[in-house]
């Protein structure tokens, strides 16, 4: 009996054996059965020399690099979001072949610094992240609920009263910024309200309370819970940035009110707050309220084929960072809220 039993557990474990194999060679059947000669830009690379010479001239940059203990004048954070590594591998390789390159070799300009690393993205009740949570803590070195900006994990999503505790709020770089004197501001692609930017100045138990009517929408009382918006214009951060440039005005205007783009506001509560906020900065004598109409000027398509809009982006910027004024804000399109239209895809 007991030889029987050892026989089948011989017999199963061949078949497994084999079985594994036969699953692994399947995810490799492609190998010898395509031309890749046609892939090789660099004849060196044929060569071990090449590689070997590579890997020391590497390793000789790493060793060579000297921490830069300056002050900063200026500190800018770029946020690409959603950009996981996968997808910075695509983007790398579409540069490349676009070069005549193959695409792996190729580097992006920030893949070059002398310093870079990783992060692991979580919200304190969710595994993946989203801008909210996430936003909280690349600005707020402080890791939140899924959904909620500018507070700590204490927040549950959509609780007006905990959200409004300031024991909750998570201070922001830009904030800290402003307590040393520091100009800030925020640019976006996407609405100035919207959870990414929002994490600089906001303190909401919601992403979407962007406006009192996206309150509403939700049978919460706006009068207790501030939206963004009102926190753009209002809050301790919001209140004393120095630029605001992004999309979204709608959400600052009552639903009676049509814009320059012919789009009504939403707002439920008759508030215009561009309005309140240009009386704010009155005081002041010195703001700037810009709104973009023509896409075109700043069009990613324009860029790539060369097109002369060099003076149109210094006249802007001009009025983005004028110095004599305190306080700056830039509207651009609110058909599609982007600062930048069009968009780079990989080639089929």
């Amino acid at each position: 009996m007991m030889f029987y039993f050892v026989f089948a557990l011989v017999i199963l474990g061949g078949a497994f054996a084999k079985t594994t194999y036969s699953y692994g060679e399947h995810y490799h059947d492609y190998i010898g059965k395509r031309d890749e000669t046609q892939r090789i830009s660099n004849s060196d690379e044929l060569h071990a020399e090449f590689w070997q010479k590579n890997a020391k001239e590497t390793i000789k940059e790493r060793l060579d690099i000297h921490r830069n203990k300056n002050t900063a004048k200026n500190v800018i954070l770029f946020l690409g979001d959603g950009m996981s590594i996968t997808t910075l591998a695509a983007a790398r390789t579409h540069l490349g072949q676009r070069n005549n390159k193959t695409g792996e070799e190729t580097f992006l300009s920030f893949e070059k610094f002398p310093f870079t690393g990783l992060s692991k993205t979580y919200c304190v009740d969710r595994q993946v992240a989203d801008s909210a949570c996430s936003s909280t803590a690349y600005l707020g070195g402080v890791k939140a609920n899924e959904g909620t900006a500018g507070v700590t994990a204490s927040v549950k999503l959509s609780d007006c009263v905990a959200m409004n505790n300031p024991v909750n709020h998570v201070n922001s770089v830009a904030f800290l910024s402003q307590l040393a004197g520091k100009r800030t501001g925020i640019v976006t692609t996407t609405r100035v309200t919207h959870a990414s930017p929002s994490g600089a100045y906001a303190h909401t138990a919601n992403r979407y309370w962007e406006s009192d009517a996206d309150i509403d929408l939700e049978g919460k009382d706006p009068k207790q819970c501030m939206d963004i918006a009102q926190q753009l214009i209002y809050g301790k951060t919001g209140q004393k940035l120095n630029v605001i440039f992004g999309g979204g005005r709608y959400k600052s205007l009552p639903k009676d009110v049509i814009d320059e783009d012919n789009n009504p506001g939403i707002r439920n509560d008759s508030r215009n707050l561009i309005k309140e906020w240009k009386f704010l900065e009155m005081s002041n004598d010195s703001f700037n309220d810009v709104t973009n109409h023509d896409d075109k000027d700043y069009n990613l398509s324009d860029i790539e084929n060369g097109a002369d809009i060099q003076t149109k982006l210094i006249h802007l910027k001009q009025l983005i960072w004028n110095k004599n004024a305190t306080t700056n804000i830039v509207w651009t399109t609110n058909r599609q809220n982007l600062l930048f239209q069009g968009q780079t895809r990989l080639e089929e």
